[in-house]
């Protein structure tokens, strides 16, 4: 039995306890949700169209481009208990230079898939090279498995559902609209590939590919033809054999070299190129078991203007990784998580959102339209209006979208993406250079 001095030291005890314990709490609920993304370790290599896996506590990162050559380095980083990344470190490189792949890990050992390399990724590779994950997060041994694809992928997407790795559409020397397959055995080995007998509704080309309960869920890519980005979404059932493809609502804006994922009950589409320009916009979509489904909504915007990233989801954390400006490539790695709304940021102190607040206003004044000039030519067709503007001294060719504007007219434009020796099928001619933009507004 407890004396009275021993009672009231234990209550005195428990008292600090509670009390210290209800601090906390009132410090974790005056933290405001900022709608935003925190920097955490960069990787040691700029990268774009790079592959990325987990693997228990590990994240790892492989090959793509750094702006100039195809990338076989491999590194990789920890994930620690707040969410942030530790340094990156170089691990073995794959046997030979590859990017816009997949990758995928199966029984401890990881895959990567497809891809290209050499000039401008035009060598497409049907190849599939794996490594088993050491003990101390290493990699193994890099094998080439013996069974390639049926058609060389680059851009191409993969899940895997059943012990089955199935990949999506890509470039193989023209879109593609088919699914191939392979089994994997239990010693890790893939079967030999074969074709889905249907074929998705349409190529797909740089656009995303998520699995969703046992579905399948396809988005987006680059039109065939009009060299801008599409809002197409269909899906299919994994289950089905042979895979039946439905529609699904597209999203607001159509995009390609973008990034996917899936959280809770929402399906996000995130940056990408629409076009005419980088976009930093984040669409979101409330997706049940049966993908009954509402309209995509926009989200949380992206810490940049970009496309040919990658992200990954661990846990209510969301990552960002690397991937291409109009300025260049980027090696950064921002991390941000989910709130209840399925909406994406952090929660942080009154300073941090004013801090906030201050940037994203000063980002919205120099980003929003920061180029004008004096417009002294208009075609307009059916999907562009081209200028030709006098725009600092110089004479340059815009391709803008759809609008009535005339000669003489000042105008302030978005930052878009140049694009050289562009021949319009629609108008008949080559253009030297010319300026894909988003936005065009008349003085």
């Amino acid at each position: 039995m407890l004396s009275w001095k021993q009672f009231i030291i234990r209550l005195f005890v428990t008292f600090l306890f509670v009390f210290s314990f209800s601090i906390r709490a009132d410090d974790s609920v005056k933290k405001h949700w900022i709608p935003g993304w925190q920097a955490t370790s960069p990787m040691t290599i700029a990268r774009a169209g790079a592959a990325i896996v987990r693997y228990k506590n590990t994240v790892y990162v492989f090959g793509g481009v750094d702006g100039v050559n195809f990338l076989s380095s491999v590194e990789s980083a920890t994930i620690n208990p707040d969410g942030s990344l530790s340094p990156w470190q170089l691990i073995s490189e794959m046997p030979e230079p590859r990017g816009f792949m997949s990758a995928t890990v199966f029984a401890g050992r990881v895959y990567v898939v497809g891809g290209g390399n050499g000039p401008y990724g035009k060598h497409l590779l049907s190849s599939i090279v794996s490594a088993a994950v050491l003990d101390d997060g290493k990699l193994g041994p890099w094998r080439t498995e013996t069974e390639s694809m049926l058609t060389p992928r680059r851009c191409s997407k993969l899940v895997v559902h059943n012990n089955t790795l199935h990949v999506f559409g890509g470039f193989g020397g023209a879109l593609l609209d088919t699914v191939e397959s392979s089994r994997f055995s239990d010693n890790g080995k893939l079967s030999p590939w074969f074709m889905q007998p249907n074929k998705m509704t349409m190529p797909r080309y740089v656009n995303e590919v998520k699995r969703v309960f046992d579905k399948v869920v396809v988005i987006g890519g680059h039109h065939p033809t009009k060299g801008r980005g599409i809002s197409d979404v269909e899906y299919a059932n994994l289950n089905e054999n042979p895979m039946q493809w439905r529609p699904l609502k597209p999203m607001k804006t159509g995009r390609y070299a973008f990034s996917s994922n899936y959280h809770g009950q929402f399906l996000y589409a995130m940056g990408g190129i629409s076009g005419s320009e980088y976009l930093n916009s984040i669409e979101k979509l409330l997706i049940t078991n049966q993908l009954s489904e509402s309209t995509w909504r926009n989200s949380t915007n992206l810490p940049a203007f970009m496309a040919n990233f990658t992200t990954m989801v661990i846990g209510d954390y969301v990552y960002v990784f690397g991937g291409s400006t109009r300025y260049g490539y980027l090696s950064k790695v921002w991390f941000a998580r989910f709130n209840a709304s399925g909406d994406i940021g952090y929660y942080g102190s009154e300073a941090n959102l004013a801090a906030f607040n201050s940037s994203a206003q000063v980002k919205k004044t120099i980003i929003n339209l920061p180029n004008s000039g004096t417009v002294l030519e208009s075609i307009a067709t059916e999907g562009y209006t081209y200028l030709r503007v006098m725009s600092k001294g110089k004479q340059i060719w815009l391709a803008a979208p759809k609008m009535e504007i005339v000669p003489n007219m000042k105008i302030h434009f978005s930052e878009g993406v140049y694009m050289s020796n562009f021949f319009s099928k629609t108008l008949g001619r080559n253009f030297p250079g010319i300026l894909f933009v988003g936005t065009v507004k008349v003085d």
